[in-house]
């Protein structure tokens, strides 16, 4: 802003933009796509961290029309996450999705952010195995270049937290090891250990060697060229 004697003085962003693992995240935009999958009267996302000492997440907390109507949230939270990976980008899937019977307000009629609760810590529940060998060898890369062990087949990017440059890090690392060319945007489409695993057993090279190859990438020009595919 301009103060009367002219002198432009920093205040912030004046928007509600959340810059989370490498991403800029609208939060109306999130809004607007879960009213669109899920009748609600009323929703509100934010960055948010499980637990203490976590890394934050994106988090949607919602009202919906007919809360009382609910036999198994958990059910229910799933269906609308599996809506909004069919309508929109996965990396603006709220990772969680936390139910209220109403949103809290401030004195000004205004969502209180600060009260709204942590939402439920990650389930770590194991999901399908990894059985064949490119399957544990892909799982192998999957947490080196990670740092975070899969639980199964469907381990899923998005869903783990972690930085968006590492998708680069692990499709060159994949590229190392199987001498395969992941393209960024399929990955992104189909972000699981599982999907990945398929095409390497679907190019049916498994050379031997762990593969520790980095991309030829600088930080700053990867996260360039997520920014550039991300909008195409």
């Amino acid at each position: 802003m301009r103060s009367k004697g002219g002198a432009l003085h920093f205040v912030g962003r004046v928007d509600d933009q959340i810059a989370l693992r490498g991403f800029r995240i609208e939060p109306a935009e999130v809004e607007a796509g879960l009213r669109r999958v899920a009748k609600l009267s009323a929703a509100v996302v934010v960055s948010r961290a499980p637990e203490v000492g976590e890394d934050p997440i994106l988090v949607a907390y919602v009202v919906p029309e007919a809360a009382e109507a609910f036999v198994d949230r958990s059910a229910w939270c799933a269906d609308v996450r599996a809506r909004l990976e069919s309508s929109m980008p996965r990396y603006l899937v709220p990772q969680a999705i936390v139910v209220l019977d109403a949103l809290p307000l401030d004195g000004n009629g205004k969502v209180d952010k600060r009260a709204l609760p942590s939402p439920a810590p990650r389930s770590q529940s194991a999901g399908q195995p990894l059985v064949s060998e490119v399957e544990q060898r892909v799982g192998d890369v999957w947490a080196r270049i990670l740092e975070k062990e899969p639980t199964g087949l469907d381990s899923d990017f998005f869903r783990m937290g972690v930085h968006s440059l590492l998708a680069m890090r692990l499709l060159a690392e994949i590229r190392d090891t199987f001498s395969l060319d992941v393209s960024l945007q399929a990955f992104f489409e189909h972000p699981t250990l599982g999907w990945l695993a398929e095409q390497v057993e679907a190019d049916g090279t498994v050379p031997s060697g762990d593969g520790h190859g980095a991309p030829m990438l600088s930080d700053s020009e990867v996260e360039q060229l997520l920014s550039h595919l991300l909008r195409t």
